[in-house]
Order: C-alpha cells, then sequence, then structure tokens
C-alpha cells in the first residue's frame, strides 16, 4: 500500500492592486480586535492602523496608579476592570516594518469631570442615549450616526473625558477607536483606511479629531474634513468625538450643518458647578478641604476663574515648593500677568 500522502494547510494569500496572487507568510485575520488606533500608511503606500498603548510612564506614576486600587500598566496588569482592554491591546498585530514602537499615551487617574461639568455631563448622556438607540435609529430607516464637538476653554477636561469615554466603549462595546492626530493621520485615513474600515458595519467605530481648529488651518484639511464627515462609507455604526479650544475657527461649513455635527457642547469654567472645585481640591491634594482652605484668597479669587488645569498646578505648585496656597496663588497670578504681558498669542492652559 502507498503512505498517505502529507496534509498540506492552505497558506493564506493576498491579492495586489494589479491582481497579483502574493502567497503570505503573514498571520491574517478576518476580525479586528477592539483597541485605539493612528491611521498610517506604510512603505508600500497601504493603509495601515498603529494600535496605541496606554501605560504608566514612570515609576511615581505606577505609585500613584496603586494608590487609586486600579492598576492601569498594560502590560501584566492585574486590575479587573482593564482586563478586556488589556487582552485586547497583547492581542495587537506588530507596526508594520520600519515603524519603532507603538505609540503610548500616558495613563493618569481619572476625575470624572462630566459630574460637574454641564457640556460635559450633556456629551456623556447624548453619547449614552445614542447607544441605547440602534434599533430606533433602524426602525425610521436613520443612519446609525453621531457626531458631537466639545468646545470651550482650554484645560476644562475634554481630552480625558475622550479618553476615559474611548477606554469605556472599547471594554464594554468591542470599539475601534480611530484618532486622527494631524494632517498626515488624515490624509492617512481618508485615502487609505476608509473603505477598509467600512467593511466592519456590526462593529462601533469613534473617530476622534482633537484641536479641530488646528486641523482647519489649510483648505486642503478643510475639504478632506467635509468629505469625511459626509461620507457615505462612516453612516453606520460611528461616533464622531471632536474638541477645539478655538471655535471661532472652526468654518461655518463644518459647524453650521447638524448632518455633520449633530451636537455643540460648550464647556467653560464659569459653567463648573459650584461643588467642583472643592471635589478636584480633594483629588488632587488627597485630603478633604477645610473651613481653613475655604477662607483662604485663592478660595475666593479662582472659583469660576481659573481652569482645572491652571487649579492643578496651583495645587502641585504649594507642593512641590512646600508654600501655602495662598503664596501659590500669588506666583499662578504673576505668571498670568507676565503672559498677558509678553505674549502675544493666546493663554493655553496648562494640560491635565
Amino acid at each position: 500500500m502507498f503512505p498517505e500522502p502529507k496534509r498540506i494547510e492552505k497558506r493564506n494569500f493576498i491579492v495586489d492592486g494589479n491582481g497579483a496572487v502574493v502567497f503570505s507568510p503573514v498571520k491574517t485575520s478576518s476580525d479586528l480586535p477592539a483597541g485605539e488606533y493612528i491611521p498610517s500608511q506604510n512603505r508600500d503606500g497601504q493603509g495601515v492602523l498603529i494600535p496605541i498603548e496606554r501605560r504608566v510612564e514612570t515609576r511615581a506614576g505606577a505609585a500613584i496608579m496603586e494608590g487609586s486600587n486600579e492598576e492601569y500598566e498594560l502590560r501584566g496588569g492585574s486590575g479587573d476592570d482593564l482586563a478586556d482592554l488589556e487582552r485586547a491591546l497583547d492581542g495587537l498585530p506588530p507596526l508594520p516594518e520600519g515603524g519603532g514602537d507603538r505609540p503610548f499615551i500616558p495613563v493618569h487617574k481619572y476625575f470624572p469631570m462630566e459630574k460637574y461639568s454641564k457640556g460635559l455631563k450633556s456629551a456623556k448622556e447624548n453619547i449614552n442615549r445614542f447607544l441605547q438607540s440602534k434599533e430606533k435609529y433602524k426602525r425610521v430607516g436613520m443612519d446609525y450616526r453621531r457626531s458631537i464637538l466639545l468646545y470651550g476653554d482650554p484645560g476644562t477636561g475634554k481630552s480625558q473625558f475622550i479618553y476615559q469615554l474611548s477606554r469605556e466603549l472599547i471594554r464594554e462595546k468591542d470599539a475601534i477607536v480611530l484618532r486622527i492626530e494631524n494632517s498626515r493621520t488624515l490624509d492617512s485615513f481618508f485615502e487609505k483606511v476608509l473603505q477598509p474600515i467600512s467593511y466592519y458595519s456590526n462593529r462601533l467605530k469613534v473617530v476622534v479629531i482633537e484641536e479641530l481648529a488646528d486641523m482647519c488651518s489649510s483648505r486642503g484639511n478643510v475639504t478632506m474634513l467635509l468629505n469625511l464627515l459626509d461620507s457615505m462609507q462612516l453612516r453606520e455604526n460611528v461616533l464622531f468625538l471632536l474638541t477645539t479650544n478655538y471655535p471661532n475657527k472652526i468654518p461655518s461649513n463644518i459647524v453650521d450643518r447638524p448632518a455633520r455635527l449633530d451636537l455643540l457642547c460648550s464647556i467653560y469654567n464659569r459653567d463648573l458647578d459650584a461643588e467642583f472645585i472643592d471635589a478636584w481640591f480633594e483629588f488632587c491634594m488627597g485630603r478633604e478641604i477645610t473651613k481653613e482652605d475655604k477662607d483662604s484668597f485663592w478660595y475666593r479669587e479662582t472659583r469660576g476663574n481659573l481652569s482645572p488645569a491652571y487649579l492643578k498646578e496651583l495645587f502641585i505648585y504649594s507642593q512641590l515648593h512646600e508654600i501655602t496656597l495662598d503664596e501659590a496663588w500669588q506666583v499662578v497670578k504673576d505668571r498670568r500677568a507676565e503672559i498677558e504681558r509678553d505674549f502675544s498669542t493666546h493663554m493655553h492652559g496648562i494640560g491635565f
């Protein structure tokens, strides 16, 4: 009898742009892992998604995280609340050849600013309603798509809100989060990634564009943004999240069209709830606020006048230099006066 022939496994193949079949040793998959990605291109001009890692950057940061009873390290961490996200990120494919290390965004303890900011609270409620209304959209034959612009003072928690929301959507909704960081990633997304990502119609896709005003600095970018927001390829299971500190720089043909931007949420220091400064103090300082604190000049003079980021700098400066908060407040006031006197550009809050 003849020996049984060896079983030969089928190999994956790729059909290139010219129709040629290329047998590839690369492992292929029909599914895209949940996670955060930056659109890009490889050396051959093919669209790629570069996964983003979020991790603690320093040992000191890790110690702070441990104090919050949550483990945010994305390699070997043990936090139950991030288990799904960790597994998803660990399973992502490596970067294309020559891509270097994966980009990462340092992780910070999260303060629930949406509890104290009217604009962020409105955004969160609207997003929750959108996520719970898929069947309603289907019933009336509407595209299941929503776009929200967060605008207002710098340093008011817009970016941190989007980061936290992205994290929740990855964990709970198996979301694909696509961060468009600059003109290059906008071009890569529109030209190379838009079409293939549209095939995942059953997956929630979150497109994040931070500082929309910067993106609108050239006519070419504005045209691309308009085409992106109007694209028929991004009409199903899509949530656009955009931010800007300078709403006056956004062209009216982007902002004044509900089909492009459905909800505008203003986020200003003046709109923070009365309880905010006490909660922020306790979060940053690690202790309860006292009557003596509330009787101080810094407390009376900063309410509604400083962004959360500037307040945080006030608290940190006081701790680092071992001075009172009133003394630190005087330093911050001197700094703001110097900026107004010597710098012609807009004041920027110190970020989270």
